[in-house]
């Protein structure tokens, strides 16, 4: 085994396997860098206690009503926005909650490809891309009429 060893490193000395392991390792290197910025994060909670954060989450009727609302959520200039579903959370007094991501309007509208560059490398983004709400699905027979602060919503009477 050491004298495997030690031609190895004779060769590596020597520049033959230079190279290659350059760049393998020049590729492993730019992978993890790759994965650091993608994991950074695109979304911002609401202010807890603004509609939709997790001290006033909003009210609905089981997962239909969830859907329900996010489907007759609007942008300001009357667009749908796009929304998918995070995870469950338990709250400190017991609370189930549903946490999901809401697209964020006005950096779609209003931020240029720059600041949002510039905003992945931040803990908190100037412009996230998403908004994580909450929402109480243990509300039967409910339906929520007070929209998340820029945004607006539907009522049933008016067309999607």
């Amino acid at each position: 085994m050491k004298r495997h060893v030690r031609k190895l490193t004779e060769e590596l000395k020597t520049g033959k396997y230079y190279y290659p392991f350059r760049l393998f390792f020049t590729f492993v290197f730019f992978t993890n860098i790759l994965l650091f910025f993608a994991a950074c994060r695109s979304f911002v909670d609401l202010d807890t206690a603004a509609k939709g954060g997790i001290d006033n989450p909003i009210a609905a009727d089981l997962k239909a009503g969830q859907v329900d609302y996010l489907n007759r959520l609007r942008s300001m200039k009357g667009e749908s926005i796009a929304y998918s579903y995070y995870d469950s959370i338990v709250t400190h007094t017991g609370r189930v909650l549903e946490r999901y991501l809401i697209e964020n309007s006005v950096a779609k509208e209003e931020a240029t490809i720059f600041q949002l560059f510039l905003d992945s490398f931040r803990s908190e983004p100037l412009y996230p891309k998403y908004y994580r709400i909450y929402m109480d699905g243990y509300n039967p027979g409910y339906k929520e009429k007070q929209s998340i602060k820029g945004y607006r919503i539907l009522l049933s009477e008016e067309k999607k």
